[in-house]
């Protein structure tokens, strides 16, 4: 279910459902090693969060510190008795690398060199993942493996602010709610990382586990336009 909530806006820029489940038997594979033997995955980190905190304002700035943490309060004000989750990434092995690449359309790989990459998720021990965009990543194709009907919902700016790295969190004053969706498990969309998202309803003790197809260079319109494009040559 992929919804919106302001008029005029075309969902698809920000959560496309493809139609696609190419790898789906290696997704089924891919949960079970989660679930039975987590430790084979080398945890991903993509930028530097400092030490402690005192590090971490002397990276940034004292003022631009103080900045994200007024917006992190926010978080309370919009979530009231909400805690915020457990939200990893992981560094596939390259067996279930090369399983992976295997599944996927040769389509794919030709809509820019060196790309897409492939990446794993969990996500669990809270309520909801706070707002926020991506570091690196634009799009993605985005399959879920397990969950328990969460939401992902999609902002955008009502006025500007300055995005402050590395932790890129928005002031939620200055953005707007446009787009909702509950994505179904073993089946592909196109996910908008450049946009501001954020992840509601996780169940207490359940963990969701999702696997992607990550696009650095690539914006969710263009890959959008690709699998359009597939999907016409195979009808």
């Amino acid at each position: 279910m992929i919804k919106t909530h302001v008029d005029g806006v075309n969902p698809d820029i920000y959560c496309f459902d493809t139609g696609l489940d190419f790898g789906r038997e290696f997704g089924e594979h891919l949960l079970n090693e989660v679930l039975t033997n987590m430790g084979q995955f080398e945890r991903r980190i993509k930028y530097n969060r400092g030490e402690n905190y005192k590090e971490f304002a002397r990276m940034i700035g004292a003022k631009n510190a103080r900045e994200l943490n007024r917006r992190k309060l926010q978080f309370e004000q919009y979530n009231p008795g909400k805690t915020p989750i457990q939200f990893l990434q992981w560094w596939l092995t390259p067996e279930l690398d090369e399983q992976f690449y295997a599944t996927v359309p040769q389509w794919l790989f030709d809509i820019c060199p060196g790309e897409p990459k492939s990446t794993l998720q969990t996500s669990d021990r809270g309520d909801y993942l706070p707002t926020h965009m991506g570091h690196k990543r634009r799009s993605s194709m985005f399959m879920l493996l397990q969950g328990q009907e969460q939401e992902t919902r999609w902002y955008r700016n009502t006025e500007d602010f300055e995005v402050i790295d590395p932790y890129r969190i928005p002031d939620h004053d200055k953005i707007e709610h446009v787009v909702t969706a509950v994505m179904q498990p073993y089946r592909w969309y196109v996910f908008n990382h450049w946009a501001w998202h954020s992840v509601h309803n996780f169940a207490p003790g359940g963990l969701r586990v999702n696997m992607g197809l990550d696009f650095d260079s690539v914006d969710t319109n263009v890959l959008v336009d690709a699998v359009r494009h597939h999907s016409l040559e195979l009808a």
